[in-house]
């Protein structure tokens, strides 16, 4: 019905997680291929391999000091191995 129109999912922390995976499910389907996507300081919740090949259509926002965005479950393992040390 507007085909000049174009689809951006915004989100922040857990939201902007769920922006960036649901930009990517959007994007499979033909309609919806130029959809973009602003994430603020959003929560660690994909590969980094999967993040690097959302550069094109993905843009984050992160505070430097921010820890939700940088808190993986890798980094929790490393820091419940030096915890128990």
């Amino acid at each position: 019905m507007y085909p000049d129109f174009k689809i951006k999912v915004v989100g922040h922390s857990l939201g902007g997680g769920t922006a960036a995976l649901l930009t990517y499910v959007l994007r499979e389907q033909k309609e919806f291929a130029s959809t973009t996507c602003l994430a603020f300081a959003p929560a660690a919740c994909m590969t980094w391999k999967l993040a690097e090949s959302g550069v094109h259509f993905i843009t984050t926002v992160i505070n430097g000091a921010d820890l939700v965005p940088t808190f993986s479950a890798a980094l929790v393992d490393d820091l419940g191995s030096e915890v128990s040390y």
